[in-house]
């Protein structure tokens, strides 16, 4: 025991004195319980101790996994208490097994009390990483992969969408008859005012039938406007006809109801300092075969009151520009849409795309409703909202936001990819059946992205380039951590670049790109969760508390079921005692007639010559009991080199071995039948011993293990009595690796949070990361 510390050691020889040596006055018992309250009360560094609290951070937790993948297969399941795929991720596997279409993974495993989410990978036959956060709600884990009702792979284009669909406003024939009436227009002339349906001194009267006008054929460089249709009259209709091309080398304004209708084979060349202006109910349709070409571009103003512009031929020019009031212009691409800049601020507009539309820059204040049904380029990318419809691709260099909701929603087989940097400043909404792929290569630093609500959910694989990863708590946050601790939702995933379990055959048509995955296996390294096992040796009397006369780090095996060998790695960090001390490991739930062998890797040498010392058996594991009970050391001086008297405190602070000399024992037990393996926190009991009065040891375990003991005793009755009423401890147990107290540190002193945790258990379950004084020993 320690015996530098005057108050404590005064306590417990106080305590020794009334409660330990059995004093007999007149046939009474001269235990007091009180004053040994007192004593405990006054040693221990918290007051007011959480009498529910068992001194451990680690909880067990269920685990529910299931899969909707290729029938027959068996896919390898991996849960973590961290992102497993980020550069230089720390993160631990907590537990594994094995599912498919027709199973699911039911698992218990361990993990520390603070952590409210798991990450859970499903491998596939390449061992590609396909990872979920999942929450941890109640003591329970949930996670599937994909839907019940449609595979994950889709080989040919579907055709169910929400993306609008029109016919074409004419048919060839229509357009043909109307040329053969129609008049042919010359330059200057004002179709509204001049030729409408009312009568003008000395200019004919063009009956309704006659609103028909044509371009001449050839070459046309004049220009013509339409001023003075009323609102309620029909519209003034303008033929580009086959063989033949209008140059606009002005601005070309057209007012009021007016349509411009290219033909097939028809053209309009916007060149030099020429506009096509549409306002107010104006609007366009370019057939099949027809287009509008030039240096300049197209703009509309206003509303088109409920008229939509059409494209199925090629619109390939500088420009689309739509501004305005009005309550938005719908524009509808089957054909070819190649700009230079789009840009459309009237709130309402829709861009509905059935066929190729490229862009250098769809940005400014553009608040247009895209949807699209087809294949969508563009360097800067904003809208209003965008709709990816199914089995669509869009491909973008920059993914912006203009502060409104933007919110993107992806149907079923479609991809939306980003080069650069994309804003995730929105909601990101996926199918419920079938599977959407989103790939970028950087998210965009957007202030305030960690606290918001955004949201990625349902059915999207994300694939992110820079996986950037770093902050431990929200505020600190980089957008990928933000991505992955809170922003993918519902069942949607994430995955290494080019590895997503996706195929969208590229067609030439609606899928340019496509995708197909990546078959190299993923390199993930796979990290065991180590616990900390901290204790105070003078048990049950009181101690000083800096939890570092043994410390043992134990490198658990993943939870699983069905499994038929055990391996445990034992690290004894800390020998901060004075005296003779042992260590053992009761596994509680299997029974020593299961077991085939224990035996012992690294360490065992020293292991066996320490078992002389008579605390534990000389064997690999003991006989008395039903229980399996395995001794680790029998003395942690002697594996260190020490013998006789020589026991010097070792790795605390004072005169110590060096760190990387550290004791490490392997323990393997083989059974006969497979089990699940046992949990940290409810089976695995990792105690200390010191050879007692009598014939049995003293054990020291953690508080909710101390019921039993493993063969040894734990201290008279009414002593544990007093124990149990102010739930002192002697052991922590804690899911890391444990930046233990210096010699004479009270723990308290170490971890300033550590009081709140003792005052209340259920709270502050992370205080063993906040450090609070340089008196520890860091691993």
């Amino acid at each position: 025991m320690k015996q530098n510390i005057a108050k404590v050691f005064t306590f417990s020889l106080l305590a020794s004195s009334i409660s330990f040596i059995s004093c007999v006055d007149n046939e009474k018992n001269l235990f007091d319980a009180d004053q040994l309250k007192q004593i405990y009360e006054e040693t221990f560094p918290v007051k007011n101790i959480d009498p529910d609290g068992d001194w451990t951070v680690s909880r067990s937790v269920t685990a529910h996994v299931s899969v909707n993948g290729d029938q027959g297969v068996d896919y390898k399941i991996q849960i973590f208490d961290a992102d497993p795929l980020s550069p230089g991720s720390t993160a631990k596997l907590l537990a594994e097994g094995t599912v498919n279409q027709s199973t699911t993974l039911n698992v218990v495993m361990d993990c520390a009390t603070a952590l409210d989410k798991v990450f859970v990978a499903r491998i596939d036959e390449h061992k590609r990483y396909l990872v979920q956060p999942a929450a941890i709600e109640n003591g329970t884990v949930t996670a599937h992969f994909g839907d019940k009702g449609t595979p994950t792979r889709s080989m040919s284009r579907a055709v169910a969408t929400s993306i609008p669909v029109m016919e074409a406003p004419y048919t060839t024939e229509f357009i043909s008859d109307k040329k053969m009436t129609a008049t042919e227009v010359k330059n200057g002339w004002d179709l509204g005012a001049g030729f409408g349906w009312f009568e003008y001194a000395n200019l004919p009267v063009f009956k309704e039938q006659k609103r028909w006008f044509k371009i001449p054929d050839g070459t046309f460089n004049g220009g013509f406007t339409t001023s003075g249709v009323s609102g309620g009259a029909q519209a003034v209709k303008v033929i580009v006809p086959q063989g033949s091309t209008w140059v606009i080398e002005n601005s070309n304004q057209f007012s009021n109801i007016t349509e411009i209708i290219v033909e097939n084979g028809g053209k309009i060349e916007v060149v030099k300092n020429g506009s096509l202006v549409l306002t107010q109910a104006s609007y366009i349709t370019v057939m099949q075969g027809g287009s509008i070409v030039g240096d300049r571009g197209i703009q509309i103003t206003n509303s088109s009151a409920g008229r939509t512009n059409y494209n199925a031929g090629t619109i390939d020019c500088d420009f689309l520009k739509i501004d305005g009031g009005g309550s938005g212009v719908d524009f509808v691409n089957y054909g070819t849409l190649e700009l230079n800049s789009y840009n459309a601020s009237t709130n309402g507009t829709t861009l509905i795309n059935h066929g190729t539309i490229e862009v250098e820059n769809i940005d400014g204040n553009n608040n247009t409703n895209i949807k699209n049904g087809c294949y969508l380029k563009a360097g800067k990318l904003q809208f209003g909202t965008l709709v990816m419809g199914n089995t669509s691709e869009a491909i973008c260099k920059e993914l912006t936001g203009n502060g409104n909701d933007n919110n993107i929603v992806m149907e079923a087989q479609s991809m939306l990819t980003c080069t650069g940097k994309a804003n995730l400043f929105r909601t990101v909404t996926g199918p419920t059946q079938g599977t959407a792929l989103l790939r970028i290569h950087t998210i965009d630093n957007t202030a305030g992205l960690a606290q918001s609500t955004s949201k990625v959910t349902n059915n999207i694989i994300c694939e992110i380039t820079d996986q950037t990863y770093k902050g431990e708590a929200h505020y600190d946050w980089s957008p990928f951590a933000w991505l992955v601790n809170k922003g993918l939702q519902q069942g949607a995933t994430y995955c290494n670049p080019g590895k997503a379990e996706f195929i969208l055959p590229a067609d030439g048509d609606c899928i340019k790109e496509g995708y197909n995955s990546d078959e190299e296996p993923d390199n993930v390294e796979i990290r065991y969760a180590v616990y900390s096992y901290a204790f105070e040796d003078n048990y049950p009397k009181a101690g000083d508390y800096d939890f570092n006369d043994i410390v043992l780090n134990v490198t658990l095996p993943a939870a699983g079921n069905d499994v038929k060998e055990l391996k445990y790695k034992i690290d004894l960090r800390a020998v901060g005692a004075v005296k003779q001390l042992g260590a053992g490991l009761r596994i509680r739930g299997i029974d020593k007639n299961n077991v085939e062998e224990v035996n012992f890797g690294a360490g065992a040498a020293q292991r066996t010559g320490s078992l002389n010392s008579g605390i534990f058996e000389n064997a690999s594991y003991e006989t008395n009991g039903n229980e399996l009970v395995i001794p680790l050391f029998g003395d942690a001086h002697y594996i260190y080199g020490y013998t006789g008297t020589q026991r010097p405190m070792l790795n605390t602070g004072n005169a110590s071995t060096p760190l990387t000399d550290i004791y490490t024992l392997e323990v393997n037990v083989k059974l006969k039948n497979a089990i699940s393996v046992p949990s940290v926190t409810d089976d695995l009991d990792f105690f200390i011993a010191y050879q007692g009065i009598g014939q049995k040891r003293t054990e020291i375990h953690l508080t909710h293990f101390n019921s039993s003991t493993a063969n040894g005793q734990l201290a008279d009755n009414e002593v544990l009595e007093v124990i149990k009423a102010v739930n002192n401890t002697w052991a922590l147990c804690v899911p890391d690796k444990f930046a233990y107290p210096t010699e004479t540190t009270v723990i308290t002193n170490a971890y300033s949070k550590f009081a709140d945790w003792a005052h209340d258990q259920s709270s502050t379950t992370d205080w063993y990361k906040t450090v609070s004084s340089d008196k520890v020993v860091q691993y």
